[in-house]
């Protein structure tokens, strides 16, 4: 398997309710990789293959215009802007847009996500996992978790931790303070790769294109 060199090979607990066996963590993230990293445990909890899991790693550390070759496809503006950042949220959906056929919601609102009451509440409505860049008070820096199934799949931390009060407050580790969310997509995998949990009957997705629904009004229309 393709790791990173400060990046761990634990085994999951079957109290968690984790879907596959293992996942991949590294406690200091010296790479910054955590968008990275917590969509490939992401993959992994949805049965990818080693191999698809491997490909997406490869592809998400590798340079932009590596991707792009291995895409055939043109870096998008919003993936890298005129001052050559790179927005790590934009990079993993143009992967697995690209390469693995997901799709997603548009940007959440993040007006709605400026407190821990209100955001514990909206994500507990998504049955689709969330990617989330999160603002907190005391961090060094903001910090990237996907949220499913009332779980935190955090690329920092050895174990998936359930979403309460107390985990949003320091989602980006200890002695922070939750502040805002400063962006956030859904993700919904291809058929393809929802067969492989027969388990899961509701994947949100119907939820989140009717407009008259809960879930719909946090996020935007365009």
């Amino acid at each position: 398997m393709t790791k990173t060199n400060d990046e761990k090979l634990c085994d999951k607990t079957t109290e968690l309710g984790c879907l596959v066996p293992i996942q991949y963590y590294s406690l200091e993230n010296t790479s910054k990789v955590c968008a990275e990293g917590s969509v490939k445990n992401l993959l992994y909890m949805l049965r990818l293959s080693e191999h698809d899991v491997t490909m997406f790693w490869d592809l998400a550390t590798a340079p932009l215009h590596s991707i792009s070759e291995r895409l055939c496809d043109v870096v998008p503006k919003i993936v890298c802007n005129h001052f050559s950042q790179v927005n790590l949220i934009q990079k993993c959906l143009w992967i697995l847009w690209k390469q693995f056929k997901f799709t997603s919601t548009k940007k959440m609102k993040v007006l709605y996500f400026t407190s821990i009451k209100n955001t514990l509440r909206i994500l507990q409505l998504c049955h689709f996992p969330v990617l989330l860049l999160v603002n907190s008070k005391n961090a060094v820096y903001d910090h990237v978790v996907v949220i499913w199934q009332g779980r935190i799949i955090d690329y920092e931390s050895k174990n998936i931790y359930m979403l309460t009060n107390e985990s949003l407050q320091q989602i980006c580790g200890a002695n922070t303070f939750f502040s805002h969310v400063s962006c956030g997509y859904g993700l919904f995998p291809p058929a393809k790769i929802q067969a492989l949990s027969p388990e899961i009957t509701n994947w949100g997705k119907d939820d989140y294109n009717d407009n008259k629904s809960t879930i719909r009004r946090f996020f935007n229309k365009k």
